[in-house]
């Protein structure tokens, strides 16, 4: 009888317990719990490396929820859909803006950041759980030094696979052909150095000389030159005048030889030339 009385208080026990902890957790999902937490859906356009289910949520630097899914956009597979729970109390507006964050740059972790730098526009906190707004992220400082840094990887491997081609066997070659003819050239240049710089300066000297020289001659002559052009354009004006009389008396040649009675006069003989009836 004992046995059963101590089994009967020992599955009471269990009971209670169990009541116990059914009741904590309807206090944690009760006012306290699920009630106050309100899900948002944030949309990126890059990628989100480093953000995954369970990081961090802040807003204005305090965390105030988590991500609870990613995913993408069923209407756009390059958009990245991270759904976030945050608390009933966060004050997200229509002006909330959304960003990525880095939570350690040693291990790439990364958070959502939330960002109320206004406190104008309109509340956008759901009323039930079948509401879940959205909220357009946009590029975060993580995102463009993401993006800036594989733009330079990729630049400072193209820089150095032409480094690697500029300084190949068959090119240090011709780099070294090349030094050796200058090398030689220069050395060349050296020795005759002292016979050319005396022929050079001559040459210039001679090319000054003759230049002053035709300089003096043309200032001497300037009257002459002068004179001699414009007997130059008279002598234009008398041949211009010498062939259109050249001109008229080739017409007049021309009309003797074609018809003379006509230039001479109608019925009139040329002295000197006989009839035809006679």
């Amino acid at each position: 009888m004992e046995s059963h009385a101590r089994y009967f208080l020992i599955g009471l026990f269990a009971l209670a317990g169990l009541a116990g902890i059914l009741a904590f957790g309807w206090w944690l999902a009760g006012p306290g719990g699920e009630r106050d937490q309100v899900y948002y859906d944030v949309v990126f356009a890059q990628e989100v490396t480093g953000l995954t289910v369970g990081s961090s949520v802040q807003y204005n630097g305090i965390q105030v929820g988590q991500v609870v899914r990613l995913g993408f956009d069923p209407n756009d597979p390059t958009r990245v859909v991270a759904r976030i729970r945050v608390g009933r109390d966060t004050p997200l507006r229509e002006s909330t803006r959304a960003q990525l964050g880095a939570a350690s740059l040693v291990t790439g972790s990364a958070y959502v950041r939330l960002i109320g730098d206004t406190a104008s526009g309109r509340s956008i906190v759901p009323d039930g759980p079948e509401d879940v707004p959205l909220i357009i992220a946009e590029q975060s400082p993580l995102s463009k030094l993401q993006s800036e840094g594989e733009a330079m990887l990729s630049a400072l491997t193209a820089l150095t696979r032409q480094a690697n081609e500029f300084l190949s066997s068959e090119n240090a070659e011709r780099l070294g052909a090349t030094l050796q003819n200058l090398e030689q050239a220069t050395a060349s240049l050296a020795r005759y150095e002292e016979q050319l710089l005396p022929e050079v300066k001559d040459t210039l000297n001679s090319l000054h000389t003759s230049a002053s020289a035709l300089e003096s001659l043309l200032l001497q002559n300037q009257p002459a030159l002068e004179s001699g052009l414009r007997g130059m354009e008279d002598l234009e004006l008398t041949m211009r005048e010498f062939q259109r009389t050249l001109a008229s008396f080739r017409r007049l040649s021309r009309q003797l030889e074609e018809e003379p009675s006509r230039v001479l006069g109608r019925g009139e003989h040329i002295r000197g030339v006989p009839h035809e009836d006679q």
